[in-house]
């Protein structure tokens, strides 16, 4: 099999994980995502305060309810960035201009963020946030570009890799 068959099956795959992956946290009643959100919060506070365990219970859940909602719009610009990424190699892969792999990556992932926060209307206690749409899509684009930039920087490697042996 061909090397950028393989790359397009391993990345078609990834992105179709990360996808289940979206889903699946989206399907997290608004109970079980806050306990999953206050997990990594604690962890973090723990990481990035010091003497955080010697603080009161009341004082760590205070550190942790502080840095909650950048955490969770955080995890949402990431998760969205990876996916932008993705959906650009994988347009990438299949030789389609450079710009048109942006726009279709982009336009993608924003439909994706789109359908995650309506997903969200079925789920118990979730709602539909505009918001999160707009940094699910930033996210989108970040990767996108990230995914373009990595991608110049190995035709450009190539290229003079190329130009050396001649």
């Amino acid at each position: 099999m061909k090397t950028k068959t393989v790359l397009r099956i391993i990345f078609l795959s990834a992105t179709v994980l990360l996808l289940v992956f979206v889903f699946i946290m989206s399907a997290k009643p608004a109970e079980k995502s806050a306990e999953i959100s206050l997990s990594v919060d604690y962890r973090l506070c723990r990481l990035l305060r010091p003497g955080f365990d010697k603080l009161t219970e009341e004082e760590q859940l205070r550190c942790a309810a502080e840095i909650d909602h950048f955490v969770r719009k955080s995890a949402h610009f990431a998760e969205f960035a990876a996916l932008g990424a993705l959906f650009c190699a994988d347009f990438l892969l299949l030789d389609l201009k450079r710009y048109q792999c942006v726009i279709f990556a982009f336009l993608l992932g924003a439909a994706a963020a789109a359908a995650d926060e309506i997903h969200q209307l079925f789920v118990p206690g979730r709602a539909f946030a505009f918001t999160d749409i707009l940094i699910d899509s930033a996210g989108v684009l970040t990767g996108c570009l990230f995914a373009l930039l990595i991608y110049v920087i190995i035709i450009s490697v190539k290229k003079r890799k190329t130009q050396k042996a001649v």
